[in-house]
């Protein structure tokens, strides 16, 4: 074998070892993908189960007035018959994260959060940026997290 056959052997291999890396990465990053769908359906339940906790409780400031909605492309807490949205969660497009925004109204005025969540797993988040950073926390405390100053300003 000539020194043209051992460069067209070389080039086969590079090739192939590119399309097995590639192969690679696009199964790691959907799998992310599918890991970031399961942590968005648990930060939904979470939120929802501490927004139903806070309406039913007696000293809420409007009773039963705070609600969730939640879409594959968007969470959102709002007061019930307003368009003043509390907390707005979104994912990112093709990306494993979730950025959010949060507005809590203090006595001194409205005072606007925001961040980037990024799922660890199903069911443990990374939250950086806003108010607060907290590393491998669960759905209900990140929930807590962002609910906290919104709720209790």
């Amino acid at each position: 074998m000539g020194w043209i056959d051992l460069k067209f052997t070389e080039l086969d291999e590079a090739t192939k070892a590119r399309e097995e890396s590639g192969s690679k990465a696009a199964k790691d990053h959907n799998g992310r993908l599918a890991t970031a769908a399961k942590a968005w359906n648990q930060l939904a339940s979470a939120l929802r189960a501490d927004i139903d906790q806070y309406n039913a409780h007696p000293k809420a400031k409007r009773r039963a007035g705070i609600r969730v909605m939640q879409s594959p492309i968007l969470i959102e807490v709002y007061w019930h018959g307003e368009t003043r949205v509390l907390l707005d969660v979104s994912p990112r497009s093709g990306e494993p994260i979730f950025s959010y925004s949060a507005l809590a109204f203090k006595p001194s005025g409205a005072q606007q959060y925001s961040g980037v969540i990024s799922p660890t797993s199903e069911n443990e988040f990374t939250l950086t940026g806003g108010h607060s950073q907290s590393s491998h926390i669960d759905a209900a405390k990140l929930s807590e997290e962002l609910l906290s100053p919104v709720l209790f300003p």
